[in-house]
């Protein structure tokens, strides 16, 4: 996470440096592209070359984090919003909005 401002996109920096400390890789850094040399920052301090086994390990932290996900996801769905947002914060879905509830009737 250390070096996620050092990616040119504000966005992609984030996960591309979490992947690489995960990995203990360094990914980005000076590279070609078409002819050209793009001098940008190394994220990450393990190892600059890379092989099939760190592909599979990433894909099994994604899958983990997919796992996890869907764990959290399933989690906060069975519960009442006023469990999750705190009593009083007006997501109780057990107490109707008088307002709203008396206008519903009245139609």
């Amino acid at each position: 996470i250390r070096d996620a401002k050092k990616h040119r996109s504000k966005n992609a920096g984030w996960p591309e440096a979490a992947m690489a400390g995960a990995l203990g890789i360094k990914i980005a850094g000076p590279r070609n592209y078409d002819g050209i040399l793009v001098e940008d920052a190394w994220m990450g301090d393990g190892i600059a070359n890379v092989d099939a086994s760190h592909i599979f390990m990433a894909l099994r932290i994604y899958c983990v984090a997919c796992i996890l996900n869907v764990f959290w996801l399933i989690l906060f769905s069975s519960l009442p919003c006023a469990v999750v947002f705190g009593p009083g914060s007006g997501a109780d879905v057990r107490t109707p909005d008088t307002k709203y509830y008396v206008a519903l009737q009245q139609v």
